[in-house]
């Protein structure tokens, strides 16, 4: 019997300094994932709410959004950081919580 597991991998990327280092209060990631970018008109949900309805937490909030998407965005509150693409498999665990599409890879990370 040979065991298998599921093992995060997000392909060859450089972890930015901010990530490395330990976060000064609870981080929540937020990631819709690219397919609905991709492939659909956009996201299901507006991101722009979410980060509003976190925006009055103490955390910091880390939001994954296309590029293409990034200029729809209301003005951020002072807790959100904003980047194109971050490597969930270093990114994840150093969150309180995630809040995400659903989608297999991000799911099993």
């Amino acid at each position: 019997q040979v065991g298998m597991r599921y093992v995060p991998f997000n392909g060859p990327a450089v972890v930015p300094r901010w990530l490395r280092a330990d976060p000064e209060r609870p981080r929540v990631a937020l990631t819709l994932g690219l397919g609905s970018v991709e492939h659909l008109s956009g996201y299901s949900v507006s991101v722009g709410e979410v980060l509003r309805s976190l925006a009055g937490l103490d955390v910091e909030v880390v939001a994954t959004v296309a590029t293409s998407h990034q200029s729809d965005l209301p003005e951020l509150p002072d807790n959100v950081r904003v980047v194109e693409f971050a490597p969930l498999h270093a990114l994840l665990p150093t969150c309180s919580a995630v809040v995400h599409h659903g989608g297999f890879g991000t799911t099993a990370t």
